[in-house]
């Protein structure tokens, strides 16, 4: 992700994308506004490499496997919804303590 270091928010939400999500996505450093919902991607999320985040929103795909540890590592995240996946773990209250 190469020059992508200052991207801030990045919406492809509403679309027709198939793939699996680019691990790249996960190292954007300035990244504060992800936007990825109702969509066809698949896989599994990565563990974020910074905590810039404030939007996360996956609602909608077929993303399968656990939730990454990192995401409630994430401070400054304000609105997370992974709903309407196929997601897997266990997630437990005191998990999001430190959102």
């Amino acid at each position: 992700a190469s020059g992508l270091q200052y991207l801030t928010y990045l919406d492809f939400s509403f679309n027709l994308l198939n793939r699996t999500i680019p691990s790249w996505l996960f190292t954007l450093p300035s990244l504060t506004y992800l936007d990825l919902r109702k969509n066809d991607l698949t896989g599994h999320l990565y563990e974020f490499q910074y905590n810039s985040l404030v939007t996360l929103d996956f609602t909608g795909n077929k993303l399968q496997g656990s939730i990454p540890k990192s995401i409630f590592k994430l401070v400054n995240l304000e609105y997370l919804d992974l709903s309407f996946n196929n997601l897997s773990g266990i997630v437990e209250l005191h998990m999001f303590s430190k959102l």
